[in-house]
C-alpha cells in the first residue's frame, strides 16, 4: 500500500532552515549563497517599497506553504479525521445536554 502524503519535506526544510540560521554569521558560503539568490527578488521587492514588497513576499510564502501542505499530506485521512471530529462532538453535545438536564 503506498503512503500517500508524508512530513517527510516540510521536516526537511524546517532542519535546513535551522542550519541556515544557526550557521549564518559562521559560514560565511550560507550568507553569501542566500543574498545571492534573494536580492534580485526579495530584495528588489523591498527596495521598491516596505510595505508592498513585504506584503508581496508573505503572500508568496503563504501560497508555497499551502500548496506544500495539500501535496504532502494525505487529504483523504484529513477528511475521514474531519468526518469523525464532527461524529464525537455531536455526541459529546448529546451528552453535554443529558448533563445539564439532570
Amino acid at each position: 500500500m503506498k503512503k500517500e502524503g508524508s512530513f517527510k519535506p516540510i521536516f526537511f526544510v524546517m532542519v535546513v532552515s535551522l542550519i541556515i540560521a544557526f550557521y549564518w554569521d559562521k559560514i560565511d558560503f550560507i550568507k553569501n549563497s542566500v543574498h545571492a539568490v534573494l536580492n534580485p527578488s526579495a530584495g528588489a521587492l523591498l527596495n521598491w517599497d516596505v510595505t508592498f514588497g513585504m506584503l508581496i513576499i508573505v503572500f508568496v510564502i503563504g501560497l508555497v506553504t499551502t500548496i506544500v501542505q495539500k501535496y504532502a499530506t494525505d487529504q483523504k485521512t484529513l477528511k475521514e479525521l474531519k468526518k469523525e471530529q464532527k461524529i464525537l462532538q455531536g455526541e459529546m453535545k448529546k451528552y453535554k445536554e443529558r448533563c445539564v438536564i439532570e
